[in-house]
Formats: structure tokens, C-alpha cells, sequence
């Protein structure tokens, strides 16, 4: 189907007869995260077959692609935010592609724009990899930089449902797999040194060279290497908008003290609590090296609207360290602390991943605008007029703050949206409560859409610095709430003949969106 070329005219998708477009659309899909058929967190496995694996039939098999395609042009969407990963791409070991899979994405892709669907492309991730709790990236990742990811599970190195969860029991199991379990895995070191690697491996871990390079030079060529495999697939598909820079990625240590639990806020701590374990960069340091510790708990309490301390975990006493034997830890080597004889962390450097050369890092600025520019520079080598969709940590949208300069022309401000309150806390505390966040009050319907037509104009506002200060659309790839608000009230109540409170969240969310 022929369709009408899309270009950026400040805040706006403009057609070639300078026609304003709005994009509506859907992700396709989430199960495009995992392999096909049986890679669903439900089945236990230990990702001894990671090389061996295939996402052929993510997000469908090809012979239902139309059925599904066409449905969704029906229902009035004309646009998808198309999933897939590094991993889909690259699972067999650095260069070695899966040609199949790249062949069967490529057409899925075709048949979206036989459909009149605009497509832009998505290389998604969640906390890294599947071996560390999420989604993303291969696993060889892992090993190349000296990891073992089969020593997560038992050090605490990241919770990994297929691992943590007694399948047999079923249910909720706070014990073994608590709430946003995924979304705590940032913090711990399985996670946390990799993005510290992706990112800023050149800054914080200048020795660790793979194969001849710096780690954040090679993970960085590698994702891109996977990214133009696609690419040049589908370079002659017009309805092909561009590619996502990379889904909600995280920031490591990039920023943080290195031995500060972040429990509350303060005056020079302004971020946000969170529930989970407060991991500093140094206790994710330490449990690396096999050597256990304590990190405070937080969770919200209710009677107070807030977060706070509320235990401890207690961290890798089975003293299993993660890297493989023979690579000793490239952050120790860099001057970030030093082990004494005793094994017990000295000469600890507090401003380590907050300073370089003496000057205060900046997430952004530093390492996000240069990825941006990777990106758009690798997939403009394919095709010159591709747009970017940029993302960054999808909290930082709500702050206010901009997509930082020197950020490639012709991008889209792709942030993501999630009511804070909801996500974190699991509960639907409208229409009236205090925000722990900023303390405000919240009463009603009227004030719950303020709050969300608040945090909209905030994402909206962040793309004021794209493209020169020209702005950028905003095009949300996503929001949502979890299902399972208030202990998963709602679906004991469906199953007993009520059918409202999911819908009146889900309905608040829809009517702003």
C-alpha cells in the first residue's frame, strides 16, 4: 500500500503535502522479548541453550501475520512500535547472526506496510539480559566482559524469576520473587556493571579490553552490528520510519557515590526512593567478589505515604563471586577501591563514578548524546532520511529536564509514560491520597487528570532541546499500570462478578493518553 512520506516539522509528523500526522499505534509485541516457543518466564530453565536459541514466531508466526495485521488496521491504528532484540539478532556469538530470524522480522515488517501500518523499530531490553532478570541482550555479553552469568542466581547478583520461583506452588511469593523484582535487578551488579560497561566501560573500566578493544567499544559495535543487520533488510520498506536508540536503558553507576545507599531523599539527593534493596555501587562491588553483605530494604508505608527502611537483605553469604576465574575486577584496577589482605574494601574513592578528571560526569551529556549519535550515524549509513526514536531512563522524562544537547537531528522524543504512584506502590490510590513523591494532594477525578495531564506536559516539554531547540513530537512507545494492583485484588474480584476497579485505572490512564 502506498503511503504518504513522513518528515519532522518542529512538534509535528508532516506528510509531503504538509499535512499534520498523528501516530497511533500499538507495541508488537512483548513476547518479542523471549524465544519462540518455549522462552516464557514460566518454564524454568538454566540458559544453558542461549546460543541455541531462536525468536522465529515473535511477535506471531508468519502465517498468521496478516490475520493480525489487518486486525489492528481495522481497530484505526496506523502505526507499530515493532519489537526485537539484540539477542534475536546475535545469540550464537559475536557476529554470528541468525539469518533465518533476520529474514522472518524483515518480513513481518513488509506485510505491516502491505497493511498501510507505519513501522519504526525497537531493539528492546529490560535489566540487560534474560540472564539477569529481563530481556536483551545475548548472553555471551556476559562472558566477554568476564562474567558468569550462572553465579547470578546464587550470589544475589539478580533475581531471575526462572530461577527464584517454585513453579510447583504458584502465587504470589514475596519470599522468593518479590514485586518489580526485574525492576530492582538494576541496581545489583549483574546488571549494574554492564550498563556501567556499555556506556562508560572507557571512563570507569579503561583496561578491560575485549578482542583488542575497550568493553564499551565493543558492546557498543556489537549492538549496533545487530541493529544494521535489520537495517539493510529493511532500507527499501518506505513505511519504515527509523529505530528506537534502545528501550529504557539503564545507567549502571554512571553518576552515583560509590559507597551511598540512597534510602531518602535530601537536599543533595533529590531522586526518587525506591522500593527494594538499596544497592550502593560498592556493596555491588563487594557481592562481585564473593564478599556478602547488608543493604537496607525499603518499602512504602502506607500510614506515612512514604518510603522507608523497613529490613535488610542480606547479600551473596554464600560468597560466590560472579567474575570467571582469572579476571580480576576492572573497576578495583581502575582505583575505584582497593581489597586489603582481610578482603575488606580500603582506599575507597567516594567521587569514582561521579568525577573524571576532576569534573562532574554527566549522564547525558557524557554518554547518552554520543550513543544517540552512534546510532543515528550507523543506521544513516543505510538510509540517510531514517528518523531516531530517542529514549532515556523513562523517570527522567517526569523530571523535567531535556534530552541533552548535541543530540542527533531528526529525532523523536520516544519517552515513555507511567504514572509514578501506581507503578511503584502497586496500588491505585486515586481519588484520594498524598503522593509520596512531592506530597501533594490527590482528590478526585478532576485532580487525577491534572496529575496526569502534569506529567504529559512534562514528557512533551523534554523534547524542547532536540534538533537544534526546534523540539521534536513526542510519540509515546508506552504506558500502562501493572495488573496486579492491591495484591492482585482485581482478579479476585473479576472471578467474583466485578469487573470495575482495573477498568477505572485503566480508564484514568486511556482518557489522558
Amino acid at each position: 500500500m502506498a503511503m504518504p512520506k513522513l518528515h519532522l516539522d518542529g512538534d509535528r509528523f508532516v506528510d509531503e503535502q504538509g499535512r499534520h500526522v498523528i501516530l497511533r499505534g500499538v507495541n508488537l509485541g512483548g513476547d518479542c522479548k523471549l524465544p519462540y516457543p518455549d522462552g516464557g518466564t514460566h518454564i524454568p530453565t538454566d540458559f544453558s541453550d542461549h546460543k541455541d536459541v531462536s525468536f522465529i514466531g515473535r511477535p506471531f508466526p508468519i502465517n498468521e501475520a496478516d490475520e493480525h495485521l489487518g486486525r489492528l488496521k481495522h481497530w484505526g491504528f496506523n502505526c507499530l512500535r515493532l519489537l526485537t532484540t539484540w539477542e534475536s539478532c546475535e545469540h550464537a556469538g559475536p557476529g554470528q547472526y541468525d539469518e533465518a530470524y533476520l529474514d522472518y522480522i524483515a518480513d513481518v515488517c513488509r506485510r505491516a506496510g502491505d497493511h498501510g501500518l507505519y513501522v519504526f523499530i525497537d531493539f528492546h531490553q529490560d535489566v540487560w539480559s534474560r540472564m539477569s532478570g529481563g530481556d536483551g541482550a545475548p548472553g555471551w555479553t556476559f562472558e566477554k566482559c568476564g562474567l558468569d552469568f550462572t553465579k547470578f542466581h546464587d550470589s544475589g547478583s539478580a533475581k531471575v524469576m526462572q530461577l527464584c520461583y517454585d513453579f510447583d506452588k504458584g502465587g504470589r511469593q514475596e519470599d522468593n520473587y518479590p514485586t518489580m523484582s526485574w525492576a530492582q535487578n538494576y541496581r545489583r551488579p549483574g546488571n549494574a556493571i554492564m550498563w556501567t560497561l556499555f556506556f562508560a566501560g572507557a571512563d570507569f573500566a579503561p583496561d578491560l579490553m575485549v578482542d583488542g578493544v575497550n568493553a564499551q567499544e565493543y558492546l557498543q559495535s556489537h549492538y549496533l552490528g545487530a541493529m544494521k543487520q535489520i537495517a539493510h533488510r529493511v532500507k527499501d520498506m518506505p513505511h519504515v520510519l527509523g529505530f528506537d536508540t534502545l528501550n529504557e536503558p539503564g545507567s549502571g553507576w554512571i553518576g552515583l557515590e560509590t559507597s551511598y545507599q540512597h534510602t531518602e531523599k535530601s537536599k543533595e539527593h533529590s531522586e526518587r526512593v525506591s522500593p527494594g534493596p538499596a544497592w550502593s555501587p560498592l556493596d555491588g562491588l563487594l557481592v562481585a567478589r564473593g564478599i556478602p553483605r547488608s543493604i537496607p530494604m525499603l518499602s512504602f508505608d502506607a500510614a506515612e505515604m512514604k518510603m522507608k527502611v523497613s529490613g535488610e537483605e542480606r547479600a551473596n553469604d554464600n560468597r560466590v563471586p560472579i567474575w570467571r576465574d582469572g579476571v580480576q575486577c576492572p573497576f578495583e584496577q581502575a582505583g575505584a577501591y582497593r581489597l586489603n589482605a582481610n578482603g575488606e574494601a580500603e582506599d575507597i574513592n567516594e567521587t569514582y563514578f561521579t568525577h573524571r578528571n576532576g569534573k562532574p560526569v554527566d549522564l547525558e551529556a557524557d554518554y547518552m548524546a554520543p550513543f544517540f549519535q552512534m546510532v543515528a550515524d550507523g543506521i544513516r549509513e543505510v538510509k540517510q532520511e531514517w528518523m531516531v526514536f530517542a529514549e532515556l531512563d523513562p523517570f527522567r522524562g517526569l523530571s523535567g529536564e531535556g534530552f541533552p544537547e548535541g543530540s542527533p537531528d531528526n529525532t523523536v522524543n520516544a519517552s515513555h509514560w507511567y504514572d509514578i504512584v501506581t507503578l511503584v506502590t502497586k496500588t491505585f490510590m486515586y481519588p484520594t491520597a498524598i503522593n509520596p513523591f512531592n506530597g501533594r494532594v490527590i482528590e478526585g477525578a478532576e485532580a487525577i487528570q491534572g496529575q496526569y495531564e502534569e506529567q504529559l506536559a512534562l514528557i512533551k516539554q523534554a523534547a524542547r532541546t532536540l534538533n537544534g531547540g526546534k523540539g521534536a513530537p513526542t510519540l509515546i512507545g508506552e504506558f500502562g499500570i501493572p495488573y496486579d494492583l492491591d495484591q492482585a485484588a482485581a482478579y479476585k474480584a473479576w472471578a467474583a462478578g466485578d469487573h470495575t476497579e482495573t477498568p477505572r485505572a485503566m480508564t484514568a490512564l486511556r482518557d489522558n493518553s
